[in-house]
């Protein structure tokens, strides 16, 4: 393998860390406050109780531990940066749809996308 496909499959494994990281982590956000929510007796109700500082430190962690595995660089600030914000859309919105669904069961009903 010359040194410039090596250059091309490390770029791509990069980006795919990158790209993949923030449905990873929002999706086990959620789901971690799911099980917290659940604990304490408490159902999913209202808005996103999520911050963007709570976003980007779990996903610098897994950020920081998915690259390390493969012996990359850490994410520049730009990158933590999208990629925090993607994290919190992504678990905003996985919480506001299971939000939207409770409502409808406690009226008896399923919604509409």
């Amino acid at each position: 393998m010359s040194g410039s496909e090596l250059s091309i499959d490390v770029k791509e494994q990069r980006a795919e860390i990158l790209r993949g990281g923030p449905s990873v982590v929002g999706g086990a956000w959620v789901k971690t406050l799911c099980v917290s929510l659940a604990e304490q007796g408490r159902e999913v109700a209202g808005g996103w109780p999520g911050t963007i500082v709570e976003a980007r430190a779990l996903i610098d962690r897994h950020l920081h531990l998915e690259l390390g595995k493969c012996g990359l660089r850490h994410a520049s600030s730009t990158e933590l940066a999208l990629a925090a914000e993607a994290t919190y859309a992504r678990a905003r919105s996985e919480w506001l749809g299971l939000e939207r669904t409770a409502r409808a069961a406690m009226r008896g009903r399923v919604p509409r996308d």
